[in-house]
């Protein structure tokens, strides 16, 4: 995320990991990139319809984990 600080210049205050939506889109696509490579590294022959399983499953709403 990218802050202006009172002087005008462009600081980077915040890494991507802090803001939760960056971090929920670049697990979704790296997921789903690794996912269609290994499809395709094994030949599945379904392969075409792997981005679609894979991005159902990834958008399931799931509680958070916990320690118990």
């Amino acid at each position: 995320m990218v802050v202006a600080s009172p002087g005008g210049k462009i600081l980077w205050l915040i890494p991507w990991t802090t803001d939760l939506r960056t971090a929920r889109i670049i697990r979704f696509t790296s997921s789903l990139t690794l996912a269609i490579a290994i499809v395709f590294g094994i030949e599945w022959p379904l392969s075409f319809i792997m981005p679609i399983f894979t991005g159902v499953f990834l958008t399931l709403p799931t509680p958070g984990p916990t320690l118990s």
